[in-house]
């Protein structure tokens, strides 16, 4: 039998287009991520430094779940599981960033090969199969977040192969392989459950109930135990910062400005994924894994109202675009029942037009602001974290990279406590109080404090605590923000 691309020709030969059209597009945030590994060592979002800092008192034996009754001021937002591993990297050189980034650069390569091998599975195509990965890789999302340090892409990652190894056969090991990398993608990231609830609806829809109940209460029970054990060694503290501290408050009208950047970025994909469902629905019968990840994209759509969630960003929308893409290929490339009729034939040579339209629309200069420039360091960069070394005593740096850089404990996690304190669920009677008393020998902020500019990771007590108490004296320019440098209007 020939190979399946050379019995499809013509639209074989579509597919090769998009390939080409999305190979150099699609390989620039893969470069990004390793030039920003190998030669940038500063924070290029708000949250990469307080990983860096968990993985930091998990090496040195203490918890990253605090009480909160005093310093540090700072929330494990998520299970331990990258800090860990990230943990284990640090002892490969000196500890920074790039550990943490080179962990979420692996797992990216491993979503675009498990993208890969699942249309190659499902289709036996290989031009397809290359064009999955590139189709999320070139996104807004992808290009942005592919360089952070942040768990979100590993727990894709885990959940993801759990759902591969689930789909890719009957045999019991597979059960216990997907059941294992599904408990280690929720305690990764906690919202982590899409890829393991579409394996047990799979389950379930192929009349393998026995299975998809093996799956879920050993789930259950395992999660159970693991939580029990984590609660028990941070008396109690994981659920609160996990859960209770996550429980933000919800902005509904930014899901209209996420509708649009979906749009922007990703129409004709969403187009052609939304009829894929009903090529997959078409083909469950000769195909019927497949349909899991039809289910997966579904549930993704379902999260979607999570953008609305304060503090949320692109992040959110990562998961989605790889169902996006994966679905999307397999319902322009997967062969149809051979009772298929005409216009079922037809729906499927649009998705592939549709697909090769996108593709070619990625030059665009609406989309090409996609890929990121390479993050380049700064003077400034170097100058601030020579004047923290040369500080005696404690400092509060807004990013925290430059204090643990200067061997200063990191104290306060500015966008999450303002919004605890904001709530009424942390009291910064205390923190103000050593605002006013000259505590920090320097506060560092990415906001002027004098109230000329919005100041999101404080509250506007803790605003005018500084603005009183200090007076800003320097400011340096990073790759991506201004610093200010705020020391004691008087003498302490």
């Amino acid at each position: 039998m020939r190979p399946a691309d050379l019995r499809h020709p013509w639209t074989t030969a579509l597919f090769v287009l998009a390939v080409l059209l999305l190979f150099i597009p699609a390989l620039a945030p893969i470069q990004r991520s390793i030039a920003v590994i190998g030669h940038y060592p500063w924070q290029l979002d708000r949250e990469e430094g307080f990983l860096l800092q968990q993985a930091l008192e998990l090496k040195a034996g203490r918890t990253i779940y605090p009480d909160l009754d005093g310093y540090p001021y700072t929330v494990g937002n998520y299970p331990p599981v990258y800090p860990a591993v990230y943990t284990a990297l640090l002892a490969t050189g000196s500890p920074g960033l790039w550990q943490g980034r080179l962990l979420v650069l692996l797992a990216a390569v491993s979503i675009a090969l498990m993208a890969a091998w699942i249309v190659w599975r499902e289709t036996g195509r290989v031009a397809p199969a290359l064009l999955a990965p590139m189709l999320f890789l070139v996104t807004w999302d992808w290009n942005d977040w592919i360089v952070y340090t942040r768990v979100d892409i590993p727990a894709i990652a885990l959940g993801l192969g759990g759902l591969v190894v689930l789909t890719g056969g009957t045999r019991k090991w597979r059960l216990a392989v997907a059941a294992a990398l599904f408990l280690l993608a929720v305690y990764t990231k906690q919202t982590q459950i899409l890829a393991p609830v579409a394996g047990i609806a799979l389950l379930v829809w192929q009349g393998r109930r026995r299975a998809a109940l093996a799956l879920a209460c050993g789930l259950a029970v395992a999660g159970l135990i693991v939580l029990g054990i984590l609660q028990w060694l941070t008396g109690g503290e994981f659920w609160r910062h996990t859960v209770t501290f996550n429980a933000n408050v919800m902005e509904w009208g930014k899901l209209w400005t996420w509708a649009g950047h979906l749009g922007r970025f990703s129409g004709e994909k969403l187009a052609v994924a939304v009829l894929g469902l009903a090529i997959l629905w078409r083909a469950r019968l000769e195909q019927p894994t497949a349909l899991a990840f039809g289910m997966w994209l579904l549930l993704n759509s379902l999260s979607y109202i999570q953008l609305a969630k304060a503090g949320s960003a692109a992040n959110y929308l990562l998961e989605l675009d790889v169902a996006v893409a994966v679905v999307a290929v397999l319902a322009a490339a997967m062969p149809l029942p051979a009772d298929a009729s005409r216009p079922w034939r037809a729906l499927q040579v649009a998705c592939v037009v549709a697909l090769l339209v996108g593709a070619g629309l990625q030059w665009h200069p609406v989309r090409r602001v996609a890929i990121h420039a390479v993050p380049v360091e700064q003077p400034g960069d170097t100058a601030l974290w020579a004047r923290l070394v040369g500080t005696d005593g404690d400092v509060l740096s807004e990013l925290p990279i430059y204090a643990i850089r200067a061997d200063k404990p990191v104290l306060y996690q500015p966008f999450i406590m303002q919004q605890l304190a904001a709530e009424g669920r942390w009291d910064p009677a205390p923190f103000l109080a050593d605002i006013a008393a000259h505590r920090f020998r320097l506060i560092v902020t990415t906001q002027p404090m004098d109230g000329s500019q919005p100041t999101p990771g404080w509250t506007p007590e803790m605003r005018e605590a500084v603005a009183r108490s200090y007076r800003p004296v320097e400011a340096y320019d990073s790759w991506w923000c201004r610093l200010w440098i705020h020391e004691p209007a008087s003498p302490p």
